[in-house]
């Protein structure tokens, strides 16, 4: 029995129950055996004994045969499935981050989607249209209300809130002379290219335009969005505004078309700003004392021969981050209270050696005004003309000059020495 499996049968058939199979190994196989007891034709037992992999092996090598096409199928619909998710995520990815643009109020360039799934195709159409909507709707509305209404949710509703803002109005100087020389549409393309530009210098610092009255703009700073530095944006955005009109002025003249001079306004003061208006038609505004002083200020450019006028207010904010002077103490009609009044000259921070003369120029002021508050006519008369030696093309000494020359008494002072007189 050496080789054979019978030993382990047998050793199997002592240790077993006679009427259980058996199982037993035999040299690394396992194998399953039965028997049965005999009395003929001698006493004893007969086996059967075979291989258990002789009944298993079919199943086994179909289970294997399966898992190895299971793994198959695996292997070829993982990649397939995730090709069909990204297909089909792909463009919600791209929906996704068009609308994220939508609420920064990003809305340059189109929704450019394709894809056959049509809910998905209908989907990105819409954001399209409404990406379209939205930007025409900014050009009538400032940008932050647009942003402030997307990220809150708030109804706009008649109403307003009190706040202290910065104001300036701007006008061009002559219009309606400038309006009477050209055609229509000539006109407003003109204005159109001067209106662009003035814009762009506001809302770069963060100012929100109010309307536009004509040729004139009212802006504001400080709402909706809040801003700690409103002054000094609104003064910045002035000088950049006439440095700008410069340009186009010089490139209007050499295309034969007319150059226009701005005058700005500008002071700080309390307002109540809000939606003022119907229900199914308001507009984002600013309202109170403080926007028709700086409509005042605005209109005393004309006299003074001046671009940029601002109040004491507006002084107080903007700390030594300007070149300004003083002008005069004025009571504008329609103001209670005697305002002085400044001349905005130029931005402080420049080195430059424009920085320099406006320096000079403000320490060479300094004299004339003091006399001139005094109403000391021969003091006034001898600094303005050691003041008009070194900067003759200066406006109002000119005009404080011309007025103590001549003696001039239809100018009206109030017993504090306050210049009274009306204004449009």
């Amino acid at each position: 029995m050496e080789g054979s499996p019978l030993k382990a049968l047998y050793s199997a058939h002592l240790a077993g129950q006679s009427d259980a199979p058996l199982f037993f190994a035999h040299e690394g196989t396992e194998y399953v055996a039965d028997r049965r007891k005999i009395d003929f034709p001698v006493a004893g037992y007969v086996a059967v004994y075979a291989p258990i992999a002789a009944f298993t092996g079919a199943t086994t090598r179909a289970r294997f045969d399966s898992l190895l096409f299971s793994l198959g199928i695996l292997i070829v619909a993982v990649p397939l499935v995730l090709a069909v998710s990204w297909w089909i995520a792909r463009p919600l990815t791209v929906i996704a981050e068009e609308v994220d643009r939508v609420r920064e109020l990003n809305l340059d360039g189109k929704v450019s989607l394709k894809t056959p799934i049509m809910e998905v195709q209908r989907l990105a159409t819409a954001v399209g249209r409404m990406k379209s909507t939205l930007a025409g709707f900014k050009t009538y509305v400032p940008v932050d209300l647009v942003k402030l209404l997307l990220t809150t949710g708030q109804e706009p509703v008649p109403g307003g809130v009190r706040r202290e803002v910065t104001v300036m109005f701007s006008d061009v100087e002559n219009f309606t002379d400038i309006g009477e020389e050209m055609n229509p549409e000539s006109l407003m393309r003109h204005m159109s290219d001067y209106l662009d530009a003035m814009v762009g210098e506001i809302t770069a610092e963060q100012g929100t335009v109010d309307k536009f009255i004509g040729d004139a703009v009212m802006s504001f700073w400080n709402a909706p969005r809040r801003q700690t530095d409103h002054p000094i944006a609104a003064c910045r955005a002035a000088l950049h505004c006439v440095s700008v009109s410069r340009a186009l002025n010089a490139r209007w003249r050499a295309e034969q078309k007319p150059p226009l001079r701005t005058r700005f306004g500008i002071h700080t003061g309390p307002v109540v700003v809000g939606n003022l208006g119907a229900k199914n038609r308001l507009n984002f505004t600013v309202l109170g004392a403080s926007v028709n002083l700086a409509s005042r200020l605005e209109a005393l450019n004309k006299r003074y021969g001046t671009r940029i006028l601002i109040s004491g207010a507006v002084v107080k904010k903007i700390g030594e981050k300007f070149f300004i002077r003083p002008i005069d103490r004025v009571l504008p009609r329609g103001v209670q209270e005697p305002v002085e009044i400044f001349e905005l000259m130029g931005e402080a921070s420049a080195d430059t050696d424009a920085a320099s003369g406006l320096a000079a120029q403000c320490e060479a002021w300094k004299p004339v005004y003091a006399a001139y508050v005094r109403r000391d006519k021969s003091a006034t008369q001898a600094a303005v003309e050691t003041y008009l030696e070194r900067f003759p093309d200066d406006a109002v000494a000119q005009l404080i000059l011309k007025e103590v020359l001549s003696n001039d008494t239809s100018a009206q002072y109030d017993p504090s020495g306050v210049r009274v007189y009306e204004t449009k």
